[in-house]
């Protein structure tokens, strides 16, 4: 009996804690969701897992996004490392450029004027591309994903390990097909035993009652419940409704850094600055051969 108590009150406080938990995390979603929407995509990213919401640093919040339906909060500062989506942004600018003065190189190699300023020309759009790139690291803002500790932490475990699967059409199908199954054959079953122990003398009236009790109760069980099977799908014309606020899409940002890059390379001045780049990178009898080509006057 002892024991029973003591898994009662464990039981009691764990449900206690989980409450006040929720509470204290959806209440600072509520504040947060209060500041501007800032849609930018933060340079650095810092995870805190807590029992308790981290207000020391969401009082410093300016803002806040939705990144995959989480409320993240979005401070001024560099805390934690690099996001994963400029870290992104920064791997493919490089490798753009790199690959770009590959392709310069094997041009001079075969000596083709016109094929050796079309490749400079992507090079210098790349250099502008990975130039901005590395200047966004100047924008001093983190994103911040505060998570909670168990109790609540194992309870949003348990929560996507069960959605998650139902996210995919086919799974949903499959689960509302046997749960469908399971409530048929359990009212079955049931006016089945029913029948069974209904008096012979009613055996005239027996089937009647059965099946009035079967329809009656799996109308009552079922009703409308099969216009769930609506929203496995969209209607025609129907759009699926966005996340309002969500965080600026990374491939977005690289193309707009291509985009602007492509502004930079029409004057001398931007061309000097690239080849400029380029005298550390290119052998001396290539650089010679570009500037040669290009026929421009850097001072």
């Amino acid at each position: 009996m002892r024991r029973r108590s003591i898994a009662v009150t464990l039981l009691a406080v764990l449900a206690l804690a989980l409450v006040v938990q929720w509470l204290a995390f959806h209440m600072a979603e509520e504040s947060l969701k209060s500041l501007p929407c800032d849609t930018r995509l933060a340079p650095y990213t810092l995870e805190v897992e807590s029992l308790f919401p981290p207000y020391g640093l969401l009082k410093n919040a300016t803002g806040y996004c939705l990144d995959g339906g989480d409320v993240e909060a979005v401070v001024p500062g560099r805390l934690g490392h690099y996001s994963p989506g400029y870290e992104y942004i920064l791997w493919s600018s490089e490798w753009d450029m790199n690959y770009s003065i590959a392709l310069l190189k094997e041009s001079l190699k075969r000596g083709d004027p016109g094929r050796i300023k079309d490749d400079f020309y992507w090079v210098k759009i790349n250099y502008f591309k990975l130039k901005l790139a590395r200047e966004y690291e100047g924008v001093n803002i983190t994103e911040i994903r505060f998570a909670p500790s168990p109790p609540l932490g194992w309870a949003h475990v348990i929560k996507m390990a069960i959605l998650t699967p139902l996210e995919d059409p086919s799974i949903c199908f499959w689960v509302v097909g046997v749960v469908l199954s399971a409530v048929v054959y359990g009212v079955l079953l049931l006016g089945l035993n029913l029948g069974a122990k209904l008096p012979h003398t009613n055996s005239a009236v027996k089937p009647i009652l059965v099946a009035l009790f079967i329809i009656l109760v799996l109308q009552g069980a079922l009703g409308d419940k099969f216009e769930l099977f609506k929203h496995f799908g969209l209607e025609d014309g129907e759009t699926s409704p966005g996340i309002s606020c969500s965080v600026n899409d990374t491939y977005s940002l690289l193309h707009e850094f291509h985009r602007m890059a492509r502004g930079y390379v029409g004057n001398d001045e931007a061309t000097c600055e690239v080849l400029q780049n380029l005298r550390s990178t290119l052998a001396g009898d290539e650089f010679d051969a570009l500037q040669k080509t290009l026929n421009v006057s850097c001072t």
